[in-house]
C-alpha cells in the first residue's frame, strides 16, 4: 500500500452535484478502505488565460465573454467544495490534506489559446513552463514540512 495518494479531477466532472457526490464517495471510501493512507487532493488547476497575469481570479463578466463549452467558471466552486471535504480542522487527523493550486488562475503563462479577451483552450500549457516544477515542488514542500 502506498503511504500517500494525490488524486484530482481536473476538468472531467462537469456539474456541481456530480462533484460534491465525488467528493462524499473519496471521503467515504477513505475513511473505510484506506484510513491509515495520507489523501492528498489537488484543488482544480487555474485556468488563467489572458493577455498578462489576473490581479484576481476570472469574474463571470469574464467567463461570459468567453465561447468554450467547458466546465471553467465553477473550478471556483469546485475547490470550495474540496476545501469543505478536505481542509476543515479535523482533516489532518482523518489523514486527508488539500494541496491548493488555485492561485494557479492567476497565471497568464504561455497558454496557446490565450488570445486577448477570448480564451479558447486555458488548460494547456506550453511546455517546458511552470507548472512542470511548482507543483512538484509544492507537494515536496508539504511532505517536508507539514508532517504528510
Amino acid at each position: 500500500r502506498p503511504d500517500i495518494v494525490v488524486l484530482s479531477a481536473g476538468p472531467h466532472v462537469k456539474l456541481l452535484p456530480d462533484f460534491e457526490f465525488l467528493m462524499d464517495r473519496v471521503v467515504e471510501e477513505h475513511r473505510t478502505l484506506f484510513p491509515e493512507v495520507k489523501l492528498v487532493w489537488q484543488s482544480q488547476p487555474g485556468v488563467g488565460c489572458a493577455a498578462r497575469p489576473l490581479e484576481a481570479p476570472p469574474d463571470e463578466a469574464f467567463w461570459a465573454r468567453q465561447r468554450n463549452r467547458y466546465n471553467w467558471p465553477l473550478f471556483a466552486e469546485f475547490d470550495a467544495v474540496a476545501r469543505d471535504r478536505f481542509a476543515h480542522p479535523n482533516a489532518a487527523s482523518e489523514n486527508r490534506f488539500l494541496l491548493d493550486i488555485s492561485p494557479l488562475a492567476l497565471r497568464a503563462d504561455a497558454h496557446p489559446g490565450s488570445r486577448g479577451d477570448v480564451a479558447n483552450d486555458c488548460m494547456h500549457s506550453c511546455l517546458p513552463g511552470p507548472l512542470d516544477h511548482l507543483i512538484p515542488r509544492t507537494l515536496l514542500h508539504l511532505l517536508l514540512h507539514h508532517a504528510l
